[in-house]
């Protein structure tokens, strides 16, 4: 009896655990909405390499990805060669291209209906690419381009000043839909921004730019009106100058006089900045050209600080230690802020490190303790960067 109720009890196991694997989901029988946001999250080629040839359902899943984010920047793989087979062309929304530029749009978007390309990121595009070329490469897609980011490379220029000048109010002006914008990796980014004082963008929402002086940016972001993001990036040329040719773009620079209005409203947001030279008048300049009631967020990253000369005769106090230091950000910080951050790094090898909660003694006792913010002191070892944060309150 008892070996009888054992079979029975084992039997009614058996058709538990086959009911609960029949009652398991395969990763087929998801739904599409399913697969199409985890496909949200992985470029074309993570898609492929994941998910095509696993079933003929799935297979037609991709195909029909409704939001396809391609980098073709770093793979010459079979999937460089076959991604219209993989992908429905109209279903491209953003793309990543690093050469062949010409010949890979026009692969991806042969047909003139459906197309619905938002993002473009040209990596390593020749200046004389962007010169000579960009507006006819950029025109299939002025009218739907809401992202454009191109990096260029340090290569010498064969094209004329009037040429860059050309292709950058180009990039202003007939790109209507444009709101996210950067421009970067080239010491010929300053010169190329020359251009008349009409021309203005009224579309662009954030811009990233990376110069190599700290003349032309003023005048650059007063050509975006609409600007509430902003991102630059000093950069530093040590190359020995040379005499540029009548046609280059330096001398058709120095070759137009821009007047730009005093008063432009500047309405930004968010500023990131980067190696910015951090001499007194220079941060008070910056001040006065950036902080205004619209600002929330100001974020200064590895600044340099001026060149001090060893061995110095005593300890000097840390960047931020100094009366008129602290008369600026009392001046200039408005409590409707949120956040400002300053790094940089340490010259001073004679002033201790160790002590950081000493640092933020100094710095308050300079700025008293009825303040609307919240100071932060920290030290990196690894970077030797001594870092400032307000948060207010």
């Amino acid at each position: 009896m008892a070996q009888q109720n054992n079979s029975r009890n084992s039997a009614k196991i058996s058709s538990n655990r086959r009911n609960r694997t029949d009652k398991i989901t395969k990763l087929e029988q998801l739904s599409p909405e399913i697969f199409y946001e985890i496909f949200d999250y992985l470029t074309g080629s993570q898609i492929y390499i994941s998910f095509f040839r696993l079933n003929s359902r799935i297979n037609e899943l991709v195909y029909n990805t409704p939001n396809v984010h391609l980098d073709l920047s770093q793979t010459r793989t079979k999937f460089y060669h076959s991604f219209q087979q993989i992908f429905c062309s109209q279903n491209i929304v953003s793309v990543v291209l690093d050469c062949d530029i010409d010949n890979l749009l026009k692969r991806l978007f042969s047909t003139t209906g459906g197309r619905r390309l938002k993002s473009i990121s040209l990596l390593n595009l020749s200046l004389y690419t962007f010169q000579t070329r960009i507006p006819e490469i950029l025109s299939t897609f002025k009218e739907q381009l809401v992202s454009l980011k191109i990096n260029l490379m340090n290569t010498e220029s064969f094209g004329t000043g009037a040429q860059t000048g050309q292709s950058f109010g180009y990039l202003l002006t007939e790109l209507p839909l444009l709101k996210y914008f950067a421009l970067n990796g080239s010491g010929q980014v300053n010169t190329m921004t020359y251009l008349d004082s009409t021309i203005t963008n009224n579309t662009v929402v954030s811009l990233t730019m990376s110069l190599t002086g700290y003349v032309r940016w003023t005048s650059i972001l007063r050509r975006f009106e609409k600007l509430k993001v902003l991102t630059i990036d000093f950069r530093f040329q040590n190359e020995k100058k040379r005499v540029a040719p009548r046609d280059s773009t330096s001398y058709y620079g120095n070759q137009i006089q821009e007047i730009l209005p005093i008063g432009y409203p500047i309405r930004l947001r968010h500023v990131k900045i980067y190696q910015y030279n951090m001499i007194l008048e220079n941060v008070e300049q910056l001040f006065q050209l950036l902080i205004s009631p619209t600002l929330s967020t100001l974020c200064l990253f590895n600044c340099q600080r001026p060149f001090t000369r060893y061995p110095q005769p005593k300890r000097q106090p840390p960047f931020l230690d100094g009366t008129q230091w602290h008369d600026l950000v009392k001046n200039y910080l408005l409590p409707t802020m949120k956040r400002f951050y300053i790094e940089y790094e340490d010259v001073d090898n004679t002033m201790s490190m160790r002590n950081i909660a000493q640092v933020k003694n100094n710095f308050m006792k300079y700025s008293g303790q009825n303040l609307p913010w919240e100071v932060t002191c920290s030290y990196d070892p690894k970077t030797k960067f001594l870092s400032f944060d307000f948060i207010f309150t």
